[in-house]
């Protein structure tokens, strides 16, 4: 063979490779797409965001083999998951949350991120209930979601309900999806023939509230801004107290503040009852003269009841 012939020979298998390759990547890229583009299927704890776990899932089926009881499966072509990676059909057989979580370890990839160590903090999804559907919410008493589930009264609660055709309050499940793992035993043991609970993908299914709204009543719980945190204009600079609605809150706030709790007429005892309330009533009347070169600001386009109620505005 002589060296004209060995160059086109391995020249011709240099190319034969990388078609291989370049059909390979299309291939595994084009299952990722029509994966999403069918829906969303629960994946094992800890499996990585959708986007990088097809990509980081080595399809070796080391946790399929793990799982002691049979939950996790590898897709098929036919199935909604992208071909040989790992999910599970909660109402077949869900996951049973074993604590030591024998799937995460055995992944060697790292698809199933070892820093989980709590299997309480999973996120395999959430679980939704169909209202129109689940026995509980017609006014039967089930509950079977509620006891079987693994967080029960975190992920899971029974709350009372009116019932529109008599006196009588229905007890009806309740799902808090920051304690939900998506486990997928409510799911597997919902009574009725399609289950009215159903495990969905956290990320279409659950809202968001905006950063501009606060709710006073959850304070102690929101780590956001202060209601005395700088206002801002349309440009996005922050506006001097002074010029906004800011000030006026502030200032109502401290005087009602100081009527009512540092005024010699606000110290009552316990039986003083209602009069008391109204003690105090004209001290704060004196007090508000002293927001008179404030209360022009109100008609200031940047202010509204909304802001003066809350502390805040929304930028328009």
């Amino acid at each position: 063979m002589t060296n004209q012939t060995r160059r086109d020979v391995l020249k011709k298998g240099l190319q034969v490779a990388a078609v291989g390759v370049g059909a390979g990547l299309i291939w595994d890229l084009f299952l990722q797409k029509s994966a999403k583009a069918q829906g969303f299927v629960p994946r094992p704890p800890g499996a990585l965001p959708p986007d990088r776990f097809e990509t980081a899932c080595s399809k070796c089926g080391l946790c399929v083999e793990a799982c002691p009881y049979d939950t996790l499966k590898l897709a098929r072509f036919n199935d909604i998951a992208a071909p040989g990676t790992p999910f599970f059909t909660p109402r077949d057989i869900p996951c049973y949350m074993c604590r030591d979580i024998p799937c995460v370890k055995a992944c060697p990839s790292g698809a199933l991120s070892h820093e989980l160590t709590d299997i309480t903090e999973a996120k395999m999804g959430v679980a939704a209930i169909d209202h129109y559907t689940c026995l509980s919410w017609q006014g039967l008493r089930c509950e079977i979601c509620y006891r079987d589930c693994p967080e029960q009264n975190k992920a899971i609660v029974i709350v009372s309900q009116p019932r529109q055709i008599s006196n009588h309050a229905m007890f009806v499940p309740e799902i808090h999806p920051d304690k939900c793992t998506g486990c997928g035993l409510c799911v597997h043991s919902c009574p009725t023939d399609k289950p009215s609970i159903n495990i969905v993908d956290p990320d279409a299914f659950l809202g968001k509230i905006g950063d501009h709204y606060r709710l006073g009543w959850k304070e102690k719980l929101d780590a956001r801004a202060v209601p005395d945190a700088p206002m801002t204009s349309k440009d996005g600079k922050p506006l001097p107290p002074e010029n906004g609605c800011t000030a006026i809150v502030l200032r109502l706030r401290a005087v009602l503040f100081s009527s009512a709790f540092c005024s010699p007429s606000s110290v009552h005892s316990a039986s003083a009852g209602k009069s008391s309330v109204i003690r105090f009533l004209p001290e704060i009347f004196l007090h508000l003269e002293s927001l008179t070169p404030f209360l022009w600001q109100i008609r200031s386009p940047h202010c509204s009841a909304w802001s003066l109620s809350t502390g805040f505005h929304r930028n328009p």
